[in-house]
């Protein structure tokens, strides 16, 4: 049996088994889909719509988060469990369609794999004591000048970004690898991981297009860590979670479409483009979470 077959059936079976549960939960609480119907057309159109952009490499959690609260459709106390659950067949999907397309060495994204769970589950409980306020303005910092270096490689100011690698060794491979560690940790308190990961990819000299089974990779072992647990204390949405592991897997196949078909020029311009997103939004987040702070102490 391959490593890739092994790995694939290993993606499945952990997604797979947190899908079946929720799955069971549901039906043991289909009282909780009242209102089912009356919120499908809305909660099917921010599925198919953050899902879309997820699968770009945006994120959908702020996206997810934004509408939740824009429109009302899932109490506060109950965004994050539904944030860790509404995507597990989607996870699946963007995982096993990646890897099966985009060609990459299995063993670079397994050693990834490894180093980003082990950052979640050790790394976490170092990263919860630090100021979630400056790790997102340096994140969003570094970010930002990591966009700019891709913009003025795509203008011809500075030498191309990105490369042609399908695997990492040696150093750079290490370096990868505690970098996604850093990066799964982060993940634990709600700073997403895909446009980091995706600087690192281009940084070292991969090809961009590799980010994606990279992430999805990443975050099929790290979504579970959080799913199981809000499934089991029931602190989730189950419409959405019906809804968006169903309908938003149109978002999915559409961007997956587009992702593999940009030639690479465009595709680093998109890689800009969400590298420059997500830097807006973590320095955007510090803002509101220096104001709240400021509010509680005044209080």
């Amino acid at each position: 049996m391959s490593t890739l077959l092994i790995y694939q059936i290993a993606v499945v079976l952990i997604l797979g088994s947190c899908f079946l549960y929720e799955v069971i939960d549901i039906v043991k609480h289909k009282e909780s889909l009242k209102g089912f119907w009356r919120k499908f057309v809305p909660m099917s159109i921010v599925a198919i719509v953050t899902e879309f952009f997820d699968m770009l490499g945006i994120g959908s959690y702020g996206p997810q988060t934004a509408c939740f609260k824009a429109f009302k459709l899932v109490d506060d106390i109950n965004i994050p469990g539904t944030l860790n659950t509404a995507a597990l067949t989607i996870t699946i999907a963007g995982t096993l369609l990646f890897i099966n397309t985009i060609e990459m060495e299995i063993m670079t994204l397994i050693w990834m794999v490894i180093a980003s769970s082990l950052g979640a589950a050790i790394g976490s409980r170092f990263v919860t004591k630090l100021d979630v306020t400056k790790i997102r303005y340096a994140m969003g910092g570094a970010l930002a000048v990591v966009a700019l270096i891709f913009a003025a490689g795509q203008l011809n100011l500075l030498p191309s970004t990105g490369g042609e690698l399908l695997g990492l060794h040696g150093w750079k491979l290490i370096v990868a690898c505690v970098i996604v560690f850093i990066f799964g940790a982060l993940m634990m308190i709600g700073i997403g991981c895909y446009a980091p990961t995706m600087a690192t990819i281009c940084l070292l000299g991969m090809n961009p297009v590799i980010a994606y089974p990279v992430m999805y990779g990443t975050c099929a072992f790290l979504i579970p860590i959080g799913g199981f647990k809000f499934i089991k204390e029931g602190r989730y949405d189950r419409r959405f979670g019906l809804i968006c592991n169903t309908v938003g897997l149109i978002g999915t196949f559409t961007a997956f479409f587009l992702v593999t078909n940009v030639p690479i020029y465009w595709l680093k311009w998109l890689v800009t483009a969400v590298l420059i997103y997500t830097s807006i939004v973590m320095f955007r987040d510090a803002v509101k979470k220096t104001g709240v702070t400021k509010e509680t102490a005044e209080a």
